[in-house]
């Protein structure tokens, strides 16, 4: 996927992504979390390195 400058702008000036769920049962659960984008990948919160695996 590949965004436009306009798109991402836009990521880059929110300070929280928001990550949704559902339970088994259908309930949603929506967390607040800090990211940030490098123009091509999405860092979702944490602090320190990144790590790949």
């Amino acid at each position: 996927m590949s965004f436009t400058e306009e798109e991402i702008a836009y990521l880059r000036s929110q300070p929280l992504a928001r990550v949704a769920t559902l339970s088994g049962d259908g309930q949603p659960d929506v967390v607040p979390l800090a990211f940030e984008f490098d123009g091509s990948h999405f860092w979702i919160g944490g602090a320190g390195e990144p790590v790949h695996g």
